[in-house]
């Protein structure tokens, strides 16, 4: 059987949410596309002479939470060798609800539009071209889904060789031991050399709940997102 295409399932979820938008008749032009963990941006050109710029945010997984997926993909030979080798088994949003977790949104709610647009409509005709965008990058790229969730396909892929049976990893050095008799007279040890920052997983930024805290239209933590990336790769 030809899995379904990751698109038609992303769009046929929009539909069970009542949010339809296969059947928009006001194209719209959609430049500047990008995923990052929590929110999907755009730039949309519409009847004015500057473009909107579009928000789709949706909740990332915390860092327990990606644990969990990871150690079940782990536990899946198959399932690990495809994603591993660059590919998005069909079958790994069933995966995530096994776990009780989803890939795509789960519901309405899930989901929050941010379009600067006069219009009243939640799912204005600038909010859809994103929308119906995104889905067509699915076909390209379905990792993107991930990375939307809080996992770029990178991270997860070093996560998995760690993850998996017999990995090798690093040797802890030994502590130098503590508390003996002898210990008191003995030469101070030279100070350890720290080693090397390692970013969490999923910034804290993102693991935060989203305050009910909003200006100009868009939530908090997207105000914060710039400023947070900036410290992050810092």
């Amino acid at each position: 059987m030809t899995p379904v295409p990751w698109s038609r399932r992303f769009l046929d979820r929009l539909d069970s949410f009542g949010m339809t938008v296969r059947t928009s008749s006001v194209p719209a032009a959609v430049s500047d596309l990008t995923v990052t963990p929590g929110s999907v941006n755009a730039r949309v050109r519409g009847s004015r002479r500057r473009p909107y710029d579009v928000w789709i945010d949706l909740p990332v997984y915390s860092s327990a939470e990606w644990t969990r997926v990871e150690n079940a993909i782990a536990a899946a030979p198959d399932l690990a060798h495809q994603i591993l080798g660059g590919e998005l088994a069909p079958d790994v949003d069933g995966l995530f609800a096994s776990l009780g977790l989803a890939l795509l949104p789960a519901r309405p709610g899930d989901l929050t539009l941010d379009c600067p647009c006069p219009g009243r409509n939640r799912l204005c005709v600038h909010v859809t071209a994103v929308l119906q965008s995104l889905a067509d990058t699915l076909d390209d790229d379905p990792f993107v889904l991930l990375t939307w969730r809080g996992r770029t396909r990178t991270r997860l892929q070093e996560r998995l060789h760690l993850a998996a049976p017999g990995a090798t990893r690093p040797p802890q050095e030994d502590l130098p031991p503590e508390n003996l008799p002898d210990s008191f007279w003995r030469e101070a040890a030279p100070p350890r050399t720290p080693p090397p920052h390692t970013p969490p997983a999923v910034p804290a930024l993102y693991r935060l709940d989203r305050p009910a805290i909003t200006a100009h239209g868009r939530n908090l933590i997207n105000l914060l997102e710039p400023a947070y990336e900036a410290f992050y790769t810092w």
